[in-house]
């Protein structure tokens, strides 16, 4: 890809995450490399403009390369929320969660790679490295055997149930 169409896909990129990070209440101000990008915008002289998009984006760039800065677009924050769906963290911001969020994960699926008894339960590890503990006792008609298809949905007051292999659904807990 030529340096133009490179920079201008990694701008519209940090305009799209800023777009929406600017309609949430409690987002931190953006990145001074971003905001460094904008501030090009206001500068009439089509070279001088053009350097100063150049030099901020070169800014941009080194910065991602460094780790200092992230880039990610919506399918990329949905993904993440897969992974992280059912732990418990801060909200730190980064990932959206307003209750009226179009892109909330409220339920995912999973498959069994292995599970043992534990308890008056299973805990289950699950092919994408996630670990779930049943943690109300209830028998299961059939074991979580490997391979085995299971829905994980988010019930009331921060609990998770989980239907496995289609089975009624138990209460279950992530521990990992």
């Amino acid at each position: 890809m030529n340096p133009v169409c490179k920079s201008a896909a990694l701008f519209l990129a940090v305009v799209s995450v800023s777009a929406h990070a600017k309609n949430r209440r409690a987002d931190p101000p953006p990145a001074e490399v971003f905001t460094a990008l904008t501030r090009c915008r206001a500068i009439a002289a089509d070279q001088e403009r053009l350097a100063c998009f150049d030099l901020a984006i070169g800014k941009i760039e080194t910065a991602v390369a460094q780790n200092e800065l992230y880039v990610v677009d919506k399918k990329q924050v949905r993904e993440t929320r897969k992974t992280l769906f059912g732990l418990s963290l801060p909200d730190l911001g980064l990932f959206g969660g307003d209750s009226d969020d179009k892109n909330q994960v409220s339920e995912v699926e999973l498959v069994v790679r292995s599970a043992q008894p534990a308890g008056d339960g299973w805990r289950m590890v699950m092919e994408d490295g996630s670990v779930w503990l049943q943690t109300d006792g209830r028998p299961l008609g059939r074991s979580p055997k490997p391979g085995a298809k299971v829905i994980v949905k988010q019930g009331s007051l921060g609990s998770f149930t989980a239907s496995v292999s289609g089975q009624p659904a138990i209460k279950v807990k992530r521990v990992s």
